[in-house]
């Protein structure tokens, strides 16, 4: 894995010591800089220069993102290096708002690349890390890690549509669906490898596909809609969220519907490079028709935004089958029912459905408690799922293990949390550190 580690990020709160350099070229027609460390890298900026201006006309020009924001010189710098960058790169700005007229939160940003990266994949690099530049140019208080990272994996595709994007990363998504849109990889168990974050562009592909006809413009439109003056991070990202679609929870559980399709023959189009089994969603349990009625009580539960999935196999088609939520009274659940080219969904906690195919996905997302706000604590709520033949749900067992109706489960270990709304600036600068550092693996 090509990785940075966040410890020469988190060094300043400020510009701070920048990568050496013992020379550097120019761009002719944008105002950008390559620096190099190395006489050998000297015309491996020439790579640099050109992946600046394509960024810069299909992100800036094109997308609709705003340019970078300039420092003191007016001139974009990009380093090649080995400083803090460790086989992969970063992008850090200094966290200071430099114009307090403009009704956003932005700053200049320079780049470090590693200088081991090799040529055919460094324009894939400079993508990335330039859209981390444009973001803090436009909102750098946003303190969860998908909108970082996510929008960044995006803007590569925008950039070089015909390079195609990590497949790691997408599985990696898919791999831990309970984590949602504000969740990341740090709340794994300690020890586990995830580019969670980066995977979540399928739910920035969707959203680009949904609300601006696959046009490229989501990720873009998204940070605009979570800019604000100040501190105060509100609007938050699923404000912003909930403004471009018109109500965030329908628009993330018709992500969530089509989610459980990636990996299959009827992927949809914004997903279209991933039909294969290994990008599909994981599956808190995998039923056949006997079984039933079934009760899942996933080990995994999931954070607001989260969603649970499980697979019936061998089902009669044109039959109906029900799935119900019991949980925490606190919690707004979402329920869906999917057989592939088809599904449908519904808030609430029951829902009935006549699939049309063999394979049957259920799934039920966490849609938080009344009044959420994304910058709040993230917990995890337990809950079982009912899966039952016909149009009722089965009674949920009466075991020891039987919920109470403001149960909870514990954070997750790790990271298990955004920060809280007001955090003291040090919290909430650290987490745009990481979701600025670029952890990529390209395959």
């Amino acid at each position: 894995m090509l990785c940075h580690t966040a410890t020469v990020a988190l060094l300043a709160m400020a510009d701070g010591p920048r990568p050496a350099a013992i020379g550097a070229r120019d761009h002719a027609d944008v105002p950008a800089r390559c620096h190099y460390n190395e006489a050998a890298d000297a015309d491996r900026c020439d790579i640099v220069l050109d992946a600046i201006a394509d960024a810069w006309v299909a992100q800036v020009e094109g997308a609709g993102f705003a340019p970078p924001m300039p420092d003191d010189d007016g001139v974009l710098d990009f380093y090649l290096t080995t400083e803090g960058t460790n086989g992969g790169a970063y992008a850090f700005g200094p966290y200071t708002d430099e114009d307090p007229d403009d009704g956003r939160m932005g700053c200049h940003a320079y780049v470090a690349l590693d200088r081991r990266i090799d040529d055919a994949d460094l324009p894939g690099y400079v993508a990335h890390e330039f859209n981390h530049v444009l973001q803090y140019g436009t909102d750098f208080t946003e303190p969860t890690l998908p909108i970082w990272e996510a929008v960044a994996t995006s803007a590569e595709r925008i950039t070089y549509p015909e390079a195609g994007l990590d497949p790691v990363s997408v599985m990696n998504f898919q791999d831990d669906p309970w984590l949602g849109l504000l969740g990341d990889a740090g709340m794994l168990p300690p020890g586990t490898w995830s580019l969670y974050e980066y995977g979540a562009v399928l739910w920035i592909l969707h959203l680009d596909e949904r609300e601006f006809a696959g046009a490229g413009a989501g990720g873009a439109e998204l940070w605009w809609a979570a800019t604000q003056e100040g501190w105060n991070n509100e609007p938050d990202v699923l404000d912003a969220y909930d403004a471009l679609t018109g109500g965030w929870q329908a628009a993330l559980m018709d992500l969530s519907l089509e989610r459980a399709w990636v990996g299959t023959d009827h992927a949809p189009a914004w997903a279209a490079p991933w039909t294969d089994r290994r990008f599909s969603p994981a599956m808190a349990a995998r039923l056949e028709p006997g079984e039933l009625p079934a009760w899942v009580s996933p080990v995994s539960t999931p954070l607001q935004t989260g969603v649970v999935y499980v697979e019936l196999s061998g089902w009669t088609p044109g039959e109906p089958v029900t799935v119900a939520v019991e949980g925490a009274e606190s919690v707004s659940w979402g329920l869906l029912i999917t057989d592939g080219p088809d599904g449908t969904w519904e808030l609430g906690r029951s829902l009935t459905w006549t699939p049309t195919t063999d394979t049957v996905v259920f799934g039920a997302v966490n849609l938080g408690e009344e009044g959420f706000d994304a910058d709040r604590t993230l917990r995890p709520a337990a809950l079982t799922l009912t899966v039952a033949a016909g149009t009722e749900p089965a009674e949920a067992l009466d075991t020891a293990d039987d919920l109470d109706d403001d149960t909870e489960s514990e954070p997750p270990q790790g990271c298990g949390c955004a920060a809280p709304l007001g955090a003291p600036a040090g919290l909430l600068l650290a987490l745009p550190l990481l979701g600025a550092a670029a952890r990529r693996s390209r395959v």
